[in-house]
């Protein structure tokens, strides 16, 4: 496994996306072609007559034409100097398929088709068989198609070029071999094969904190894992619709699934670069032809700043200058001009209504007591008194119990109101008990 650290603070090449899949659609697979080294991992050899036909793997070499016994880059033909001819039926050749579900929609390639005797087929056909256009050598006689092409608009899972013994009905039903020279053989020198894939990849799972969903703070872990028939080339995490993060698989373009077909990503988040409050996360998974699937989103609320305590003055000294006449002479008693009427639950919230001097007292802050778990937080408001009244809705986590409300006279000093203790759960659906 890898671990990739979202360090949110620094520069991310960061996009914002749709939920849901994505589609790119396509990957090119090289064969004995640039860039170097000149290698084929993605053509398999096939040959059903090994006492006749040969096939070798020369990739990159030197076109070699006509009669050498030598053949070039992926090749196919008929062994020299045997005392009998080919029986009809021997082929052999090189072929790629397609991962389960694509296509190959097309194929640019560096190829030679040759033949000097009746019966043989030199060609390149698709997974039905059916030759592609003008890769065949249909007439009698001599024949030898060569040189660089492109076949667009193709839709087969496979392509093989191929060399088949398939003298016609009025002849012999064998085929001549070469003493020092092929009578026979196809050559593959280079090729590309366009794959297209409209398949989504599979967020198979997400496990650890970060993908829990729940009021968190410090640093989050977790783990995507996925497959895909191309391969997973990518896994992402996104944070509120914008990639923060992307880990990549080791793939190789020679190969027809190019990347691993499952994987597992780990990640860690910290959520001190995030603002408090609540934020979506969301996994995601990106296949060989760029195809994305992301996960439906969790949220996530965050609080990594400390719980805020009010703050109430200290007992005065014992003997403490003459209290103003507006004030109460303690500053730990409540304030008489400073009252709270009611305190009535909503759906994870409480509303809370109360009155106030509105010559003397401009604001007032309201401070909710809760416990989530066996931890004690607090949630604070400050609101404008408006005719003598002031009221206040406070939000709370699911599953918080409130504990007590305070409210406090907000001006030179901090004066405590009557403080209302009140019971109230708020469960996960909201209901409160």
């Amino acid at each position: 496994m890898r671990r990739t650290l979202l360090a949110l603070s620094m520069p991310l090449a960061a996009s914002a996306i749709a939920t849901g899949t994505a589609f790119a659609g396509t990957y090119q697979v090289a064969a004995c072609a640039a860039p170097t080294p000149l290698i084929n991992n993605s053509w398999q050899p096939f040959n059903n007559n090994t006492a006749y036909l040969e096939t070798s793997a020369n990739c990159g070499s030197k076109d070699v034409t006509e009669g050498s016994p030598t053949t070039s880059g992926l090749a196919a033909a008929d062994i020299l100097q045997l005392n009998t001819n080919v029986p009809a039926g021997a082929v052999a050749g090189w072929q790629f398929i397609t991962p389960s579900g694509d296509k190959i929609s097309a194929v640019s390639m560096d190829r030679d088709l040759y033949r000097q005797a009746e019966g043989w087929v030199p060609e390149i056909v698709d997974a039905d068989g059916n030759p592609l256009p003008g890769e065949t050598c249909s007439s009698n006689g001599d024949c030898e198609v060569s040189g660089e092409v492109m076949h667009t608009g193709l839709d087969t899972t496979s392509l093989a070029i191929e060399l088949v013994c398939d003298p016609a009905p009025v002849q012999l039903t064998v085929c001549a071999n070469g003493f020092s020279e092929h009578f026979a053989r196809v050559e593959l020198n280079s090729a590309t094969v366009t794959v297209t894939d409209d398949q989504a990849p599979q967020i198979t799972s997400t496990s650890g904190s970060l993908f829990a969903g729940a009021l968190v703070r410090g640093t989050l872990s977790g783990t995507i894992d996925g497959s895909d028939s191309s391969g997973v080339q990518y896994a992402r995490v996104y944070v509120d619709g914008t990639q923060v993060a992307q880990q990549p698989s080791a793939c190789d373009f020679t190969r027809p699934a190019p990347c691993p077909a499952s994987s597992s990503s780990q990640f860690s988040l910290d959520t001190s670069a995030l603002s408090n409050g609540p934020h979506q996360i969301q996994a995601a998974v990106v296949d060989a032809a760029g195809n994305q699937t992301l996960g439906g989103p969790v949220q996530i609320t965050v609080q990594n700043s400390a719980p805020i305590v009010p703050t109430i003055p200290t007992v005065p000294p014992t003997t403490p200058p003459p209290p103003r006449p507006t004030t109460p002479s303690k500053p730990t008693e409540a304030s008489p001009r400073l009252h709270i009427l009611s305190v009535t639950r909503a759906k994870r919230a409480l509303r809370v209504r109360g009155t106030a001097a509105s010559t003397l007292i401009g604001h007032v802050t309201i401070i909710v007591h809760y416990a989530l778990g066996i931890r004690g937080y607090n949630v604070q408001k400050t609101v404008r008194v408006a005719d003598g009244r002031w009221a206040a809705v406070l939000e709370l986590p699911s599953g918080a119990r409130t504990r007590r409300v305070t409210v406090l006279y907000h001006r030179s000093a901090h004066w405590v109101a009557e403080t209302v203790t009140r019971y109230v759960h708020h469960a996960p659906n909201g209901a409160g008990h």
